[in-house]
C-alpha cells in the first residue's frame, strides 16, 4: 500500500496582530486547537477526485517535503500522489501540538482507506510556518506503524 503522508494545511485564520512583520506566539490552548484544526481540516477534505491536489498547492510552501519509508519527495511529487489516488476515509487520533513564534508542530496517529484499503495507524509528524494570515505546510514525516 502506498504511504503517504501529507501535510495537513488549511486557510484557518491565523491567531495574532494584523502587522504581518510581528511574529505570532500562541500560548498552548490556542497552538493545540489550531494544529488540531489544520490537521482534521486536511484529512476531512481528501477526495478520490484529485481536487484537493488542486485546492492545496497554494498552500504548500514552495520548499515543502515529505519524508516516508520510501524516501523524501517534494511538492510536486506529493501533489501528483495526491492527484492519482482515492481516499475515502480517515481517521485522526493523538494529536500532540508544540508550536514557537510562527510555527506550528503537530505529532499525531492518521490512518486511512487509500484505493479502497484500510491502512493501520501511522505516527506522522508535520510542521507549519506562518505565511501572512495562513498557515503553510512545510514538512511532514511520516514515522512508521503505530502501536494501537
Amino acid at each position: 500500500m502506498m504511504v503517504l503522508a501529507v501535510v495537513a494545511i488549511g486557510t484557518f485564520a491565523g491567531c495574532g496582530s494584523s502587522d504581518s512583520s510581528e511574529k505570532t506566539t500562541l500560548n498552548q490552548a490556542e497552538a493545540t486547537e489550531l494544529g488540531t484544526q489544520l490537521i482534521n481540516g486536511y484529512w476531512n477534505t481528501l477526495s478520490c477526485d484529485g481536487s484537493d491536489a488542486i485546492a492545496y498547492e497554494s498552500l504548500l510552501d514552495p520548499a515543502f517535503q515529505s519524508v516516508t519509508a520510501t524516501g523524501p519527495k517534494d511538492k510536486p511529487t506529493i501533489l501528483a500522489l495526491l492527484a492519482s489516488v482515492c481516499y475515502s476515509s480517515s481517521e485522526v487520533k493523538d494529536i500532540v501540538v508544540t508550536s514557537a513564534p510562527d510555527t506550528l508542530i503537530v505529532a499525531y496517529k492518521a490512518r486511512y482507506t487509500v484505493n479502497g484499503v484500510q491502512g493501520p495507524f501511522q505516527q506522522l509528524v508535520n510542521v507549519f510556518v506562518k505565511n501572512g494570515n495562513d498557515w503553510d505546510g512545510v514538512v511532514s514525516a511520516n514515522a512508521g506503524n503505530a502501536p494501537s
